[in-house]
């Protein structure tokens, strides 16, 4: 599933490339400033939004191994093992159907 998402963003991005070059055939010589124009505003909306999905991919991981880290050391604690399993599942429960939200 991983490589299928990277083969998206890459042919998102490829396919962005491809619609700026054909700016520059679209204006042709004369009008080479807006096709110039074209590219500096498209490549600046790509990034962004390039930059934006890593951001939340990012912190979607770190949100994760956080949750890992704390089930972890809730199963640890022999004592307040059922009661802490039934809140971090039912909030687990919660957060994992939320967070899959954002890959829709």
């Amino acid at each position: 599933m991983a490589i299928i998402n990277k083969l998206m963003w890459l042919a998102c991005v490829l396919v962005s490339v491809a619609f700026l070059a054909l700016s520059f055939v679209v204006v042709g010589k004369r009008e080479r400033w807006l096709a110039i124009w074209v590219t500096i505003i498209g490549t600046t909306i790509m990034a962004t939004t390039l930059g934006t999905m890593i951001y939340w991919v990012i912190l979607h991981r770190i949100e994760s191994s956080n949750m890992k880290s704390l089930r972890r050391s809730s199963m640890g604690s022999k004592g307040s093992r059922s009661l802490s399993m039934s809140v971090v599942s039912d909030s687990e429960i919660l957060n994992n159907e939320f967070k899959k939200m954002y890959a829709i």
